[in-house]
């Protein structure tokens, strides 16, 4: 039986759970993941059926999470067959950090005996890790060394250092100022709300994430960058979504307004998977055939998701959208607040159709993008475009 001091409980998962056929075995377990097991002797020999199985203890940990850690459970024919899945399920609990201990206890269910066997409910009981981590260390992404200093939920902090370089310039590259090294060591926070699942095509929910950065701690660049995304998506009659996502960006020098930034540090748009119906980082300043990109970004794009008729796969939608996008420089002697009105009241316009395959967390495109508006600098691409990416 389970303990008499057991947590609260947190999750029960019954017989109507089950998976048919029966789901693949969880990954293999470390070699001692359950504190102890307890079993009714008189279950031995018998053929069983899983009527119940109740989670005490995880308060804090979301109930889809430990149900795909516990279905394979419910399908168990036997106690040997059982005590593994219970055993590989304990070990995922705590591999991931969800549960410190798990004590595990198999008894007889007061239900009538049927003939899959004897029903039996299965108890686990756990002592659940604190949610507050404190984590140091370095990792190496993007050329940039990172050093976390502190990391709690969906908030992080974090230390930076990149050594930058450009080279190899041709004759007529832009900047050639910037040629050579540059050094950039910051620090940054990051707050990350989400409730969408990028595996779903689709789905109701809302991301959003906040991004600061300050580049003052040593090095060439010194600036305040600030990021703001939010994704929003509402489902409907279980074959359409609209799916809103807004994009702002501003990087403001830290010493004075006329203090120039570096191409390494600026914004750049244009693309399938930014600004649709544009090439490449076509969007914004250039100088010859070089994107400077921009010191002012905002992005903002609609689109209605169906499910095709006649198609079978759930992970094929067909797509309408409009995307409008700004990007810019400040202008000396303007203020933020003026020169930010001014630009995001002239957004760049495209519009088209395709069709988005879900690929894991990615989405693939085949789109026709017809551009609405645009301005002299801006390069355009018509006609059919490929993407691969996740800004959508």
């Amino acid at each position: 039986m389970a303990n008499d001091n057991k947590p609260p409980i947190g999750f029960t998962y019954t017989e109507s759970e089950k998976k048919a056929p029966k789901s693949k075995k969880s990954p293999a377990a470390p070699s001692n993941p359950i504190s102890d097991v307890l079993i009714e002797n008189d279950l031995d020999s018998k053929t069983i059926s899983v009527h119940q199985i109740t989670v005490n203890g995880l308060k804090n940990t979301r109930h889809s999470v430990v149900s795909k850690v516990i279905k394979p459970s419910l399908s168990s024919t036997s106690l040997p067959d059982l005590f593994n899945e219970t055993r590989n399920a304990a070990g995922i609990l705590k591999h991931l950090d969800i549960a410190k201990s798990v004590h595990v206890s198999i008894e007889k269910a007061k239900a009538p005996e049927t003939e899959k066997g004897t029903p039996v409910n299965v108890i686990l009981s756990c002592i659940e890790n604190k949610r507050i981590m404190i984590q140091t260390g370095t990792e190496v992404t993007s050329g940039e060394i990172s050093g976390k200093s502190h990391q709690t939920g969906s908030h992080e902090l974090s230390v930076s250092s990149a050594w930058r370089q450009i080279c190899e310039l041709s004759k007529t590259a832009s900047p050639r100022e910037e040629a050579g090294n540059s050094l950039k060591t910051s620090a940054s926070y990051t707050y990350l709300y989400n409730t969408l699942d990028d595996t779903k095509p689709l789905q109701t929910g809302l991301r959003f994430k906040l991004f600061n950065e300050i580049s003052s701690l040593g090095g060439n660049s010194l600036f305040n960058k600030l990021q703001v995304e939010e994704k929003a998506e509402l489902q409907f009659c279980n074959k359409f979504s609209i799916v809103s996502v807004v994009r702002f960006g501003a990087l403001f020098p830290l010493l004075d307004h006329s203090t120039k930034s570096y191409i390494s540090d600026r914004f750049f748009l244009g693309g399938p998977m930014s600004i649709r119906g544009f090439s490449y980082r076509g969007l914004g300043p250039y100088d010859g055939k070089d994107s400077l990109g921009g010191e002012l970004m905002g992005v903002a794009s609609l689109s209605l998701m169906s499910r095709l008729p006649f198609i079978k796969s759930e992970n094929l939608l067909g797509q309408i959208f409009i995307n409008a996008g700004s990007l810019s420089n400040w202008i000396s002697g303007t203020s933020y607040a003026d020169h930010a009105k001014l630009a995001f009241s002239r957004p760049c316009v495209s519009a088209g159709v395709g069709i988005s395959y879900k690929l894991g967390g990615f989405n693939v495109e085949a789109n026709y993008c017809v551009p609405l508006v645009i301005t002299s600098t801006d390069k355009v691409e018509t006609g059919i475009k490929f993407g691969l990416g996740i800004n959508f």
